[in-house]
């Protein structure tokens, strides 16, 4: 399928941990993003777009250099960008090329700032990982303005109050700066957190989901505070039920899709010849499996996004065929939504868990280490069913619990003739 973009102003937009199976457009129950339902009926829906890891870092990866995990080499244990960014490209063609990231596995100490005329970090919202809020600190203290500790203030706000934007409407203030008609032409990428934990937005948006909103924040940000990873992968949180949690979720995905609009509007405003581009990095799981947020290996549900293209000229189609993330920079520099058979994602997860100090909880290791030890797990979509792969577990993992693959609808029960189906699968691009 082509796309015009030769010379538009494109915007991708990645909704961070937002997975397309909660929103209307995917087919969910509840009504958590109105301006993208109707962004998706006017424009084009990609029904299947997969990524290519279930979280951030590598996923972005996969994103800017258009290679898999094993290719680009970003794991848990090394997450730094070493590959050419497609951004690099845009910025030889004359685009004013804009980033702004407010999360900070995607930013310039990892070298995602790679081809970037200007790229801002938003990192003015609460966070449970110490060492990223100090390294933020300690680099805007160096040349400390009014700015800068406007930023602290609302920060310490925010931690008191146990709710904050998380960056959206400083975002917003960025783009009115950056992004302007005479810089034509644009090209704008923005990393969104709102549906990131600690799922904190607004309590009247939080409010069309769920009631007694502050008193199930307050429990659910002490839990995201004092929890440990990767222990919550596997467990959740020990305050808040299953189902506060996807309401919580929701609430947030109704925050970012009002902003998503105030964005969208103000762009067609200010520029002409707008692509604009929504979806997201890996979405999140909630107790599906036993499986908890993202960073736990392979689901369908972590790593089918949504994925919409609109804009002047944009085609009002539906399509079903599968997508790989990696290919979105073919999409924004050549205009070719390419579609495949078979798609992939990869996890290189915890390699290892310290031993705990309590004896009492020795026991209680011991369950959890089989989980969190594994690496290199593969999935391979094909058509509307997958297969899971991971290597040092006894049991395999299914997306959407599809327990039977092959054209002529056999099923494979046994290992060995699933790990067999799966390498085909694999190697069948």
């Amino acid at each position: 399928m082509e796309i015009d973009v030769e010379g538009k102003n494109v915007v991708l937009v990645v909704a961070d941990t937002l997975t397309a199976l909660h929103l209307p457009s995917y087919g969910y129950d509840r009504d958590t993003a109105p301006f993208l339902t109707d962004l998706a009926q006017d424009n084009t829906l990609v029904k299947n777009a997969y990524v290519n890891a279930p979280w951030t870092a590598p996923s972005h990866a996969s994103l800017f250099s258009g290679k898999l995990p094993s290719e680009h080499g970003m794991t848990t244990g090394s997450i730094m960008f070493q590959e050419k960014s497609f951004v690099v490209d845009l910025e030889k063609r004359g685009y004013n090329t804009v980033g702004i990231s407010a999360n900070s596995l995607v930013s310039e100490d990892l070298n995602f700032d790679r081809g970037f005329n200007t790229f801002h970090e938003v990192f003015d919202f609460d966070t449970e990982n110490t060492e990223d809020f100090f390294r933020a600190a300690k680099k805007e203290l160096r040349n400390p303005d009014k700015e800068t500790f406007r930023k602290g203030l609302r920060y310490l706000i925010n931690k008191i109050k146990g709710s904050s934007s998380r960056g959206a409407e400083t975002i917003e203030g960025l783009v009115k700066n950056e992004v302007r008609s005479e810089n034509e032409p644009n090209f704008l990428f923005i990393n969104y957190t709102e549906t990131h934990l600690p799922y904190n937005a607004p309590a009247k948006y939080a409010e069309n989901f769920t009631d007694n909103v502050d008193e199930k924040l307050s429990r659910h940000m002490k839990d995201h505070l004092n929890s440990n990873k990767p222990e919550i992968f596997y467990e959740g949180f020990p305050n808040c039920t299953d189902q506060e949690l996807v309401d919580l979720y929701d609430g947030s995905i109704r925050y970012l899709d009002q902003k998503l609009e105030t964005l969208y509007n103000h762009l067609n405003e200010e520029l002409e010849d707008l692509v604009f581009i929504v979806t997201s990095d890996h979405g999140e799981n909630f107790g599906e499996h036993g499986a908890y947020f993202h960073q736990c290996g392979i689901w369908e549900k972590s790593i089918r996004v949504p994925l919409i293209i609109a804009g002047d000229g944009i085609s009002d189609e539906e399509v079903k065929e599968n997508f790989s993330w990696r290919k979105l920079q073919k999409l924004i520099l050549d205009g070719e939504l390419e579609t495949q058979k078979t798609v992939y994602s990869e996890y290189a997860g915890w390699k290892e868990m310290t031993a705990l100090e309590e004896e009492n909880d020795i026991e209680k290791f011991e369950g959890l280490k089989k989980k969190f030890s594994f690496n290199d797990s593969r999935a391979a979509v094909k058509g509307e069913k997958g297969l899971v792969l991971n290597s040092q577990l006894e049991d395999l993992q299914f997306i959407s619990d599809q327990r039977c693959y092959s054209e002529n609808g056999e099923c494979y029960e046994g290992q060995e003739e699933i790990e067999t189906k799966i390498e085909i699968m694999l190697n069948s691009e």
